[in-house]
């Protein structure tokens, strides 16, 4: 057994050949077989100080050597220059990119057609504008870039007290850039189809010369000085506008940040999607949702694009690996992190695709790729193959509608553009024959789907839970943990329990199989897939591997319906309980999904189907000021914060003033009484 050796001593084996002999160890820990799937749990019962709060370990534990050990290092003068947002600088865990594009198209290679627009009597309503409808007012000079920014600055202002989507302000960054968009825009220069537009970066993504705090108000003196995310350079250098830096849970998995939870404008849930969908990108699907900008960046390690985007009832696309550089990022896993794009309409998303792509001298699996305006693509063209999901039981969560067979209007349109269309009962029927590397690679009980992310979470929760910034539990630590339930969903114990050789080991191989079995498989895909479930052929193979290998998704509501309609009351499937009473919606979706190098074709499909299906072509949430009025008020709150008075009782000291009384207002007013504060935690 490839683990026998190190974990051995824990199954009472005898011998230094650490082979599990003993009866005691095949009865604790399995036959050899099945012992890859128990030693996590062994990991919380041995490595730890078996208190079930305890984010510490045991001085004797086995991992204690290579915590102390990484942690010295990262605290001394040179070594602290070292953290996880930068392991793309050396390629940590990358394996080697086989498949390469095809070609490649110069950004300025691609045209987008303007429409012709009148500027909107409101402010609200040209905030509500696609890229393409804000870059013709621009250069008619109806608008000014720094009027806009201005009028989102104020959209900003006015909701982020309730729905909490700003985590970092740019605001001098961004009226510079808006000023210097205006001098071309009045001598006639025109840079891009971005030029003076406004938009959102999550705060994983470094901008030079400010903060970035992964959700946590520990990092807030995090300035990086030193490094800045290529999609932030890119869109900045063909004049767009950084506007502020968006909300992220703690080390990116959860629904609050130390502020608390973000809100969906679309039915006051969770803006990360429902219960424990987890996804990161929350201020900058609120963002969207709010009309505050009509682009921002999201990140895909398994639903951080995905589930923000139903959560709001929004438009995402998610570029195959390698697309979008990870350089300047903090990311989880490299093998399975992607950046993306929310919008209303897909549109929006694509010609900032256009600007924001391509390689960088930090990410070695990044790529410049084919791209052209999808908009102009000629459907009759096309093999697309589709496939009725919608009562996918998939993760994400809340994906699944009661409209199973009621969609057939996205079959119609498909067929009426012309395509070659083929229906399916399942998605996998639309992959390649499956090699026989694939077939060996699945018996070998390596292909554990996420455990391919586990080497890049052990240095991550290293870094964060346990160094010098969080110290979670120590005697010397700011504060005890975090701040408020949801704003951490990760197992802090399980995610440091990863051994960095064997999944270096483990990751080699995945990539190898990803890049010359999986590869074969997706390249037999029709040019587009359109269904109704989540990224990645709804898990229909290999998930990890299929991240690895490649593949484009794109994902566009087409209808919200409503959940405690009568209608639906025999539907077994999701109800959401987090959504405000008064706006117990959810969004339908349609996926588009196509192969790594050719992105355009996933975006053309959907952008027909979005044009032809969804009035105006896109959707805008109706309950935006029914939900802003019930935060407001109070009527609708989903704030739970930790108390972790029995543990350390002066852990509000360590809080700022105004967080401080955040938090003994909510535990006053929410625990017990709020559905999801889970009372279980304060015993």
């Amino acid at each position: 057994c490839f683990w026998a050796s190190r974990w051995a001593p824990r199954c009472d084996a005898k011998g230094e050949d650490g082979v599990l002999a003993s009866e005691a160890c095949v009865e604790s820990c399995g036959t050899c077989e099945t012992f890859g799937q128990n030693w996590m749990e062994l990991v919380d019962i041995a490595e730890y100080d078996g208190a079930a709060d305890s984010f510490h370990f045991q001085d004797n534990s086995i991992w204690i050597q290579d915590v102390r050990g990484s942690r010295n290092f990262r605290m001394s003068a040179s070594g602290g220059h070292y953290n996880y947002r930068n392991k793309v600088l050396m390629g940590l865990a990358q394996t080697r990119i086989l498949n390469e594009p095809p070609s490649v198209t110069p950004k300025d290679a691609v045209s987008f057609a303007l429409p012709v627009v009148e500027r909107p009597a409101t402010d609200e309503a040209i905030l509500m504008l696609s890229v393409l409808e804000m870059q013709a007012l621009l250069r008619q000079g109806d608008l000014t870039s720094v009027e806009l920014t201005t009028i989102a600055l104020d959209a900003l202002a006015k909701y982020d007290p309730e729905f909490n989507m700003l985590e970092v302000a740019l605001t001098d960054l961004a009226m510079d850039v808006a000023a210097a968009a205006d001098v071309k825009f009045a001598a006639g220069e025109y840079d891009s189809y971005i030029q003076g537009i406004p938009f959102a970066i999550k705060d994983t993504y470094d901008v030079k010369g400010y903060v970035t705090a992964y959700g946590s108000f520990e990092f807030l003196d995090n300035v990086i000085d030193d490094a800045e995310s290529p999609l932030v350079t890119y869109a900045v250098e063909a004049g767009a506008v950084p506007l502020f830096k968006s909300t992220v849970p703690q080390l990116t998995w959860g629904t609050a940040n130390w502020n608390g939870t973000v809100y969906s404008c679309l039915n006051g849930g969770y803006a990360a999607g429902t219960g424990n969908s987890g996804g990161s990108s929350i201020g900058s699907g609120a963002a969207v949702c709010l009309g505050v900008v009509p682009v921002a960046i999201c990140e895909q390690t398994g639903s951080s694009c995905q589930a923000p985007a139903i959560a709001n009832g929004i438009t995402t696309i998610i570029p195959a690996l390698g697309t979008f550089s990870r350089e300047a990022n903090g990311l989880y896993s490299m093998d399975s992190d992607r950046p993306g794009l929310f919008c209303r309409d897909v549109m929006s998303c694509a010609v900032f695709f256009n600007y924001m792509r391509g390689t960088s001298p930090g990410d070695p699996q990044s790529r410049d790729v084919p791209f052209v305006n999808p908009a102009m693509e000629d459907l009759s063209t096309y093999s697309i193959g589709f496939v009725d999901n919608s009562d996918t039981s998939a993760w994400p969560l809340a994906w699944d509608t009661p409209l199973k067979g009621q969609r057939g209007n996205v079959l119609d349109a498909l067929v009426a553009s012309g395509a070659n269309v083929t229906v399916a009962d399942d998605l996998a029927e639309f992959l390649g024959e499956a090699p026989q590397l694939y077939t060996d690679f699945q018996n070998s009980g390596m292909n554990g789907g996420g455990s391919f992310q586990s080497f890049d979470w052990y240095y991550l929760n290293v870094e964060g839970f346990f160094e010098s910034v969080f110290k979670y539990g120590a005697d010397d630590s700011v504060s005890y943990g975090p701040v408020w339930q949801g704003q951490n969903f990760n197992n802090h114990k399980r995610h440091v329990g990863a051994a960095a050789t064997a999944y270096l080991d483990d990751l080699w191989l995945h990539g190898y199989v990803a890049e010359t079995a999986m590869y074969p498989m997706l390249e037999a895909l029709p040019d587009v897939v359109v269904h109704f479930g989540q990224s990645e052929l709804q898990g229909r193979s290999d998930t990890s591997l299929v991240k690895r290998a490649g593949i484009n998704s794109v994902h566009i509501p087409e209808l919200y319906w409503n959940t405690t309609d009568e209608a639906f009351d025999e539907w077994g499937g999701s109800k959401p309980a987090d959504y405000y009473a008064k706006t117990t919606v959810s969004a339908a979706m349609i996926t588009c999904e196509s192969k790594k190098y050719e992105m355009y074709k996933a975006i053309a499909v959907c952008n027909y189907l979005q044009e032809t299906l969804v009035e105006g072509g896109k959707l805008v949430s109706p309950y935006i000021e029914v939900v802003h009025e019930a935060l407001k008020t109070g009527d609708h709150d989903l704030d739970c914060p930790y108390d972790w008075s029995l543990k350390k009782p002066d852990y509000l000291d360590g809080y700022p003033e105004y967080l401080r009384a955040k938090v003994e207002n909510a535990l006053e007013k929410n625990v017990g009484n709020v559905a999801f504060c889970d009372t279980a935690i304060y015993d």
